[in-house]
């Protein structure tokens, strides 16, 4: 058992969607969300005692990605090395994995005390069902995103520890175990533009899995948009603490990339 935060959806004023407000790094002030969150001790499942590789991405939504990275420590701290060795390595991972027919790495973000992106402790997701088209023409021409929204797309996350994670692990739920009815928009108000993500309450028959001392050579791959409706997708996640790290456990260090895949004839199409 472990504590996770999931929003408390009794303490959201009616008729309004759960907001968080995203101030700049230079505002003294940071706006109160319109909610409290609850802290529920779940059972998280350390993936070292069950067999790993049963989890599919088209099943579970989640699956482990074994082996090392061209990149080690501080090496993912230098854009260049990230942009011209992690990106496209990613990108092979991904396209083995999913064999879709065409992939966009979209967003990297490196988490850690030397970043202003800290590890997201509440339980959440990163796209709801209606959001996700609008990634799809953010990053293609509107002619490209008309074809390429008609075949069948995800949006996945390669999520890999930058060192030994001794605490603050991410857990990963089994998307089977997590019905789409159950997401709720969230606002994230930012000083020039509102995004959208994806609360959930807390459900016990959600299943949550991590790795203890998870290490860099065991990543995560997991969806959080899937357009196919007999297809898992939209994993809740979230950070947690480990009740059974060692005393002064180092603070986690990890780096994810946010990848567009596509399948089908009308990918192939716009990949041309």
């Amino acid at each position: 058992m472990a504590p996770l935060k999931f929003v408390d959806f009794s303490t959201v004023p009616p008729g309004e969607n759960p907001t968080a407000y995203v101030p700049r790094e230079s505002d003294g002030y940071v706006h109160p969300p319109n909610y409290k969150l609850e802290v529920v001790d779940v059972p998280i499942t350390d993936l070292r005692s069950v067999d790993a590789s049963k989890f599919t991405l088209d099943d579970n939504g989640f699956r482990v990605v074994l082996g090392p990275s061209a990149l080690s420590g501080d090496d993912f701290f230098d854009e260049d090395k990230v942009a011209n060795i992690y990106l496209p390595e990613v990108q092979g991972i991904v396209q083995k994995a999913t064999e879709a027919v065409h992939t966009k790495v979209f967003d990297v973000i490196v988490r850690s005390e030397r970043s202003i992106n800290k590890p997201i402790d509440t339980v959440h997701g990163d796209y709801t069902i209606p959001s996700g088209p609008g990634r799809v023409r953010q990053h293609f021409s509107p002619e490209e995103a008309d074809r390429l929204l008609q075949s069948r797309y995800a949006i996945v996350n390669l999520w890999r520890p930058i060192r030994t994670a001794y605490d603050i692990p991410l857990a990963v739920a089994d998307a089977s175990t997590s019905p789409r009815s159950e997401i709720v928009q969230q606002n994230l108000v930012y000083p020039n533009r509102v995004g959208v993500i994806a609360a959930f309450r807390h459900n016990p028959k959600t299943q949550f899995y991590y790795f203890s001392q998870q290490t860099p050579e065991e990543a995560f791959l997991f969806k959080t948009f899937e357009k196919a409706d007999d297809k898992a997708g939209f994993v809740p996640h979230g950070a947690f603490t480990d009740p059974t790290a060692p005393p002064n456990a180092p603070k986690r260090e990890s780096i994810e990339v946010r990848l567009l895949v596509f399948w089908g004839a009308e990918a192939g199409e716009a990949s041309k």
